[in-house]
Formats: C-alpha cells, structure tokens, sequence
C-alpha cells in the first residue's frame, strides 16, 4: 500500500513539472509571441490612444512582447477596469477592453475628474469620448486627489446619489441633470436642461428627495409650468415648494 502511496506522489509530482516546463515553453516560445494588436469594446478612448499609453503603439512587431506584458500595461490605465485577451490567429491578439462606469464630471477648484460608479476619482484625459455627463461642482478650499475614493468625501458621496437615483427612478430626470453644486453651505442645489427652475436639496435626504423629485418631475417638463418656474426647494422635509416668476405668469394672465 506504501510503494502505490509513494507511486501516486510520484506521478503528480512528474505531471506537474511536465505543466511548469510546458508553460515556461509556451510563454518563450515564438508561437506565443504578439505582432499585432487589436483593440474592441473601447467606447471612451481611441485604440490608439490606449496602445500610446500602454507603450505599444509602436512596438507591434516587438518579439519580446507577451500576453502578460499587454494585460498588465493595459490594465493599469484609469479608465480600465480589466481587459481580456484572446489569440484569434497567431501572432495576433485581440484586447477586449473592459472600461470603468462614469457616472459624473468632477470640477474642483479648476481640475476636472471624473467619477466612476464606484466613487473613485480619476482624470479626465485629452479627447475623453462619450462624457454627456452630469457635472458635480465643488470649488472649496479642500482639493479632491486623483484615485481617492468620493465615499469618503460626504458632500461628493452626496451629489452622487442623486445621480444615481434619478438614474435608476427616473431615465427623463438623469438625462436632463446639467450641473449639482455643492455650496459654501454646504447644500446641494441642482439645475437642470432646458429647465430655468433650480433645485434645493439642502443639507440631508438627498436620496429621499430625488425619489420625491422623480414623480413630480415628469409634470414640471411635459407640462406648461416649466418656464413660468424658478425655483423647487426641497430642503423641507415631504414637502416640495415652487417658485414662480410672477411677471411670466401676470403677461400669461393678460394672454
């Protein structure tokens, strides 16, 4: 029973080795080498400027260059969140670029970020695609780091949850944010696209009262009452008052 025992830790320890040697084969060997690079699924950035960051525009032709080199490049720049890798011929190796969720522009004290759905800070880089974004304003003393994370940072944590919830309650209302202060106070106020009316959340509630704000937003912009409107102040607990410019209102009356 001891030499079968023995036999068996002898085989696996041989199978191993043969993987370890084929591996280190494969990975040296020219059939692994990369000649060509093919970039898909990138929706934020050229290919050209992903392979310029990751060094590889003009080393296409590299022999020395690897699967693990390109992933690894690659996966370091900010707007990625991973990349997979597939051989589709030899030589020839097509990245699948997996990007980060932006949810917003940062503006802090004249830098421009951006947010990502999981609150980290990263740049907004030169010729950024498809940024149609809501932009959070927050022009205080305190200066926001790249790749901090705005969880930790309670009046950004909150600007954004208001995006987030007017994008999961209401498509319209997400679609027509245009820009959230953050105040000296530190309420937040909102202005919103072709609607002069700002917003007033004040100080807490935030997620609350964006709900609040999606049921009755739908009858601010489809109705008639959107231009006559200056202001929605929410900071008022389950209460939403509205402001409107009397003198639209009067040349409506005599209309």
């Amino acid at each position: 029973m001891k030499f079968i025992k023995y036999q068996n830790i002898i085989f696996i320890i041989i199978i191993v080795f043969i993987i370890g040697i084929l591996s280190f084969f494969l990975e040296s060997n020219n059939v692994n080498k990369i000649s060509t690079i093919k970039i898909v699924n990138n929706k934020l950035l050229d290919k050209e400027a992903y392979l310029e960051f990751a060094q590889l525009k003009e080393k296409n032709k590299d022999e020395e260059l690897t699967l693990s080199i390109i992933r690894d490049r690659l996966s370091k720049h900010p707007y990625v969140k991973f990349v997979d890798i597939i051989i589709v011929e030899r030589g020839i190796a097509q990245i699948n670029i997996h990007e980060k969720k932006i949810d917003a522009i940062l503006f802090n004290n004249s830098k421009q970020l951006l947010v990502t759905n999981n609150s980290e800070i990263i740049p907004l880089i030169e010729n950024t695609n498809n940024i149609n974004l809501p932009i959070i304003i927050y022009e205080d003393k305190e200066k926001i780091k790249v790749f901090d994370f705005g969880k930790f940072n309670k009046k950004i944590l909150r600007a954004l949850n208001i995006v987030s919830t007017a994008e999961i309650y209401n498509k319209n209302l997400y679609q027509s944010i245009s820009e959230i202060y953050i105040t000296n106070s530190d309420d937040l106020k909102m202005s919103l696209i072709n609607i002069l009316a700002q917003v007033n959340f004040g100080k807490e509630e935030e997620i609350k009262k964006t709900v609040y704000l999606s049921k009755i937003f739908n009858h601010i912009k489809f109705g008639e009452i959107d231009q006559y409107l200056k202001y929605i102040d929410l900071r008022y607990n389950n209460m939403a008052y509205l402001g409107f410019d009397e003198t639209l209102t009067k040349e409506k009356d005599r209309t």
